[in-house]
């Protein structure tokens, strides 16, 4: 279950509907992400950890990062008091739970993460906030994408590759739909492009390659189900994707 919840995670900050499928035994990537839009919206409230990065925000101060949280029953909010989140306390505001202090954010990628909730408490790895070791202004079949491994990471890596009609005009008369073909890889730094990884894109087509991995829980606490979650994502956007 901890590494279908955690590749849950990576692939949904990519984007996904949600299908209620929780409790059906994941058998794709498509499934995952279905799966982990039911425990994030399906479940009494939830924590989320979130690190956003394009490759060329590498150093620390551009960075995006932050920590929210809402926790409701039957569309009634719930004030649960104060969270802790490691050594970050807060507190119930206008925009629920809310922290955007991005250097106590990041401190926690790397780490395990403990969540106090009236008292109760629960745990798990966040893995490091993942990073491209290089640009990639164009990439085919055969090329090999290089990212900083965290080997205490035992749940994965998601990948998506992204073609997008609109910025593509001079494909856009026969390849007129967003294209997401997603890979999941071993956490360990480096994976190969194969050709379905580029299914249905057309060469010289400009693309993007995004990345994703993170770390979860669910925490059961006077009968209500919190979803505790943590993500971090690289990307390099404008990438030309050749078959050459």
């Amino acid at each position: 279950m901890r590494k279908i919840i955690g590749l849950l995670i990576v692939v949904v900050l990519f984007g996904c509907q949600d299908l209620s499928l929780l409790g059906h035994e994941p058998k794709s990537i498509n499934d995952y992400s279905d799966l982990f839009q039911s425990l994030n919206k399906a479940k009494d409230g939830y924590l989320t950890i979130q690190c956003f990065n394009n490759f060329t925000s590498q150093s620390l101060p551009n960075m995006k990062g932050q920590i929210e949280g809402g926790f409701a029953k039957s569309a009634e909010e719930l004030e649960v008091g104060e969270i802790e989140v490691n050594d970050i306390s807060m507190t119930y505001g206008s925009r629920g739970y809310k922290s955007g202090n991005i250097s106590e954010v990041i401190d926690l990628y790397g780490t395990t993460v403990n969540v106090k909730i009236k008292g109760e408490v629960a745990s798990f790895y966040l893995s490091e906030v993942i990073k491209f070791k290089q640009y990639y202004d164009k990439v085919d079949v055969g090329t090999t994408i290089a990212w900083n491994a965290d080997e205490r990471n035992d749940i994965g890596v998601a990948i998506r590759i992204r073609y997008m009609p609109n910025h593509n005009p001079e494909f856009k008369d026969n390849y007129n739909r967003i294209v997401d073909n997603y890979i999941v890889a071993e956490d360990n730094g480096k994976y190969t492009l194969k050709a379905k990884d580029f299914e249905g894109i057309p060469p010289g087509a400009t693309i993007s390659v995004g990345m994703g991995r993170g770390g979860a829980t669910v925490m059961e606490l006077d009968g209500y189900k919190y979803s505790l979650m943590g993500i971090s994502m690289n990307k390099v956007s404008d990438c030309k994707y050749s078959d050459q």
